[in-house]
Order: C-alpha cells, then structure tokens, then sequence
C-alpha cells in the first residue's frame, strides 16, 4: 500500500519478492494501474500468487473490495481470495479485468465528470447539479461536488489524468479530460476538506458557521444558494425510488433535461464497456453501488426506467451503443 505510481510499486514490489514465502499472496492495493506492469517486477515463480486488491476509503466503513488479475494470477489463487474477502472480511467483492481505474472508478468518475459537463452546457449552478444527483436520484447526500472535496481535488484530477492516456480507442475518451478551473483550483491549493475548502467552504462566526461556494469563473467564494427546481419539490414525496426516477428522468422542465443527459451519459458508457472492464452487467451495478454507495447502479437504473423507453431516446440522442444492446432490444426484451 504505496502511492499511486507504477515505479514506487515496482520498486517496493520487487524488494518484497525475496521475503515471500511459498504459500503467501502478494497483492498491491492500487486503484488504477496495470497489474500486468506491476508484475514485470516480480520472479515468474511469484506471479502466479500476485493480484490487486482495491479497498475503497475508508476501508473499514466502505463494503467494495475489487480484485484484479494479472495476466500469470492462478484462477484458484483468485478464488480464495474472493472467499476470504467475502466470508472473513465481508465485503462486497467485484472482479475486475485489467484495465486502466478498473470498474468503480472507471465508471463513476467518467459519470462525474459527464455531470460537470452538463453543468456547463446547460448553465447550472454548483448547488443546482448537487440537488440533482443526491438523494433525489438515488445517491448519496454528497451527490457530485461535495463528494470531489471529500476525496480531494487532487486525487480525482489524478484518476481522471491517469485514465485518459491510457484509453486511445475509448470513445468518451474526451470525457476525462478535467475543466480548467479544476485544475486551477488544485493549483491554488483548493482541494477540498482537507485543505478546509474546495467547491465548498465553511467558516465559523460570531452568529454560527456559514457556508461558501466557490465561483469557478473568478475563484472567489461566495455565499451559499439554495438550489430551486419545481420538479425536484414534486417529486421529494415520491418515496419509491423507481417512481421518483421515472417522474424526474422524463421531466420536460431543466431539472428533468438535466438529469436525462447525466443519466444517459452513464448508461451509454457503461454498456460500452462490458466485456471489456468486467464480463456482467450485475459487477459493474455492485462496483459503483458499493464503491460510490450509488442505491441503483447504471444497469438497475435502465430496467427501472424502461429498458426499450430508454434505448430508443439514447438513439434518438445519438449515444453510442454496443450490439448486445441492439440484440438485446431486437429479442423483444422489456
């Protein structure tokens, strides 16, 4: 458990190899890096016990383990690691391929950044996309931009910056790229909690705290709004989740246009990488429901929207698809 950099590992990896004993796994908890580069480091005896193992933070409240292969891991030295993950440590275990962020942050971070991106197109407010893609929608009181200052500026802008080099043929490649002002932002030192202010700031004053959004055309804070939209009014008394979607997600007015394109961005994406991130629809669901505490994942989502509603205006919308997708609406599947 080292910094995220392929060397350091390799270094630590390779100075850890002569102490391994015959029976034990090596594994390095890495959230995005080739598995495969790391294991060039290691006696080809050693490999065949070597494999990833990211927790997410904090481990101890955080239910996801993914486990990842390289390309010499023995498929039963995998096997009990999947047990022990599961049965003596509880945790939800995800197997991912070897490719570049895995599942969980492979997808939650393209959504991310999709949301930020209809931020711009559509003129929202920082408080407006957080009132959007909390609880409304099935996720947590974080939403989009606390959760980035809870994770630091800088971590996120080093996901995504780590990804997109890595992703030449990914259609949404362009999605990883991060806005300039989240890049200013970590340059000013602005990364969130851990520096006492991010998109959000709190102070504390003679009549109590008060809260500050940053403006991100100037830099400069400014007093907390509160976010204004009939229909998210409308539809806070909607207990059922699926319901509460189905009124917001085909909403006519700019909340319901809002969280359409944010939803059909995930949707799009994720069905275009299964087969190539992680083989079942259901692993990429548990990878962001339990790595992003998500109540539905992306697939989940889609079904509960309406399976054959929603591809046919993600067609009209001109998103990419996959042909499982088509085969699958062609079957006659609801």
């Amino acid at each position: 458990v080292v910094t995220e950099s392929l060397e350091i590992k390799k270094l630590v990896l390779a100075d850890a190899a002569p102490h391994i004993g015959p029976e034990a796994w090596l594994s390095s908890n890495t959230s995005g890096l080739s598995l495969a580069a790391m294991g060039e480091a290691l006696p080809a005896d050693l490999r065949p016990r070597f494999f990833g193992s990211h927790f997410f933070n904090p481990p101890r409240y955080m239910k996801q383990i993914e486990l990842i292969p390289g390309p010499d891991t023995d498929p039963g030295v995998l096997d009990r690691v999947s047990d022990f993950g599961s049965l003596r440590l509880g945790k939800g275990v995800v197997r991912a391929k070897d490719t570049p962020n895995f599942v969980a942050n492979g997808i939650g971070v393209h959504s991310i950044l999709q949301t930020v991106a209809v931020m711009a197109d559509m003129g929202l407010t920082t408080e407006e996309v957080d009132a959007l893609t909390g609880p409304a929608i099935g996720r947590p009181n974080t939403a989009t931009f606390k959760l980035a200052d809870l994770v630091g500026l800088d971590t996120f802008v080093h996901v995504a910056d780590n990804l997109h080099p890595l992703i030449p043929d990914d259609e949404a490649r362009d999605a990883f790229l991060c806005p300039d002002y989240l890049r200013e932002m970590v340059k000013k030192g602005l990364l969130g909690r851990k520096s006492g202010g991010g998109f959000y700031r709190m102070e504390k004053t003679a009549e109590g705290r008060k809260f500050f959004t940053i403006d991100v055309e100037s830099m400069e804070y400014r007093e907390k709004q509160k976010a204004k939209f009939g229909e998210l009014d409308a539809a806070r008394p909607v207990e059922d989740l699926g319901e509460r979607l189905r009124q917001l997600a085909f909403g006519k007015g700019k909340a319901g246009q809002a969280i359409w394109k944010m939803l059909a961005a995930s949707f799009s994406y994720s069905a275009m990488r299964l087969g190539e991130i992680c083989d079942q629809a259901a692993e990429i669901d548990q990878a962001v429901c339990w790595g992003f505490n998500w109540e539905l994942g992306p697939f989940e989502v889609w079904d509960t929207l309406g399976f054959r509603k929603v591809t046919e205006r993600m067609r009209e919308d001109g998103l990419p698809l996959p042909p499982w997708v088509d085969a699958l609406y062609d079957s006659g599947a609801e």
